[in-house]
């Protein structure tokens, strides 16, 4: 028989696994509750399931519609930009994906206030959800927009937004800029920022000297391939849909509308739809 002395040094040095289910284990003294916050699916599953609630139709456009009138705007106009600018750039910025085109562009002469820069932000809610006037809500509705694009950007009084649910960080999904800072940033190059929006309902160089800009301005860059958020892929041809679905209920939706008094239609460099950069195709 081989007998083997364990000294007190060695019995220490012996560490067992401690066990949840034992609690004579527990020496912590800590007897009070462990609190944590419910654990959320990811970013980009969340916004999945929104975007099949929501038809890839002509919704799109009612959804925007119906934001526009609960801002109580009375001007809409919406343009698709068939340019492909700042496409294939040898030295891209961080930023510059998010001014890539074709783009779809829709302005209303409303200005956003501090409520909306807030619901829009929201995932699954939204500010404008306890109001019983409001109708559209920026934190359901909107999101289908995600059916055309990535990056959703907004331009409203001296504040520019873009959406990235791509982002690994949560904390840097909306990324929110003065419109007067934009040249400092170093993320940005303001040539790509000009290239995209100059020239697009009145935003100029004149907006980035002064910081302000009148109305809100929403700019959806399009997806050109599939992405973890969706394999939907947009190009001038489904626009057409998108206008022509619109178009051919417009009549019925327009009844509903108490405070804007007109929408038009509008392209910019396409070959199959109409051409109506200066004057609307509807």
């Amino acid at each position: 028989l081989i007998f083997i002395d364990v000294s007190q040094a060695a019995q220490e040095d012996i560490k067992m696994e401690p066990n949840d289910d034992d609690d004579s284990s527990d020496a912590s003294g800590d007897d009070g509750p462990v609190y944590s916050s419910m654990k959320q699916p990811p970013l980009i599953k969340q916004l999945k399931k929104i975007l099949d609630e929501y038809p890839d139709d002509g919704q799109i456009l009612k959804e925007i519609i119906q934001n526009a009138e609960d801002a109580e705007a009375s001007e809409m106009k919406v343009l698709f930009d068939g340019r492909s600018v700042n496409d294939g750039s040898v030295e891209e910025k961080p930023f510059t994906k998010y001014f890539k085109g074709p783009a779809l562009c829709v302005y209303n002469n409303a200005q956003f206030t501090e409520e909306d820069w807030e619901g829009i932000q929201m995932i699954n809610s939204s500010v404008k959800e306890f109001d019983s006037v409001k109708i559209g809500r920026y934190g359901l509705g909107f999101k289908s927009v995600f059916h055309i694009t990535d990056y959703p950007m907004i331009i409203s009084k001296n504040k520019m937004l873009i959406l990235d649910p791509h982002q690994t960080t949560p904390e840097r999904v909306c990324i929110l800029m003065k419109l007067k800072k934009l040249d400092r940033y170093t993320e940005m190059d303001i040539l790509d920022c000009l290239s995209a929006l100059e020239g697009i309902f009145g935003f100029s160089k004149d907006t980035l000297k002064s910081g302000k800009f009148t109305g809100t301005f929403f700019r959806f860059p399009l997806r050109s391939k599939p992405t973890l958020l969706s394999d939907n892929v947009y190009d001038e041809a489904k626009i057409g849909d998108l206008f022509r679905a619109f178009q051919s209920e417009a009549s019925v939706e327009l009844l509903f509308l108490k405070c804007l008094e007109r929408i038009e239609l509008y392209t910019k460099n396409v070959s199959e739809l109409p051409s109506g950069e200066d004057l609307p195709i509807f």
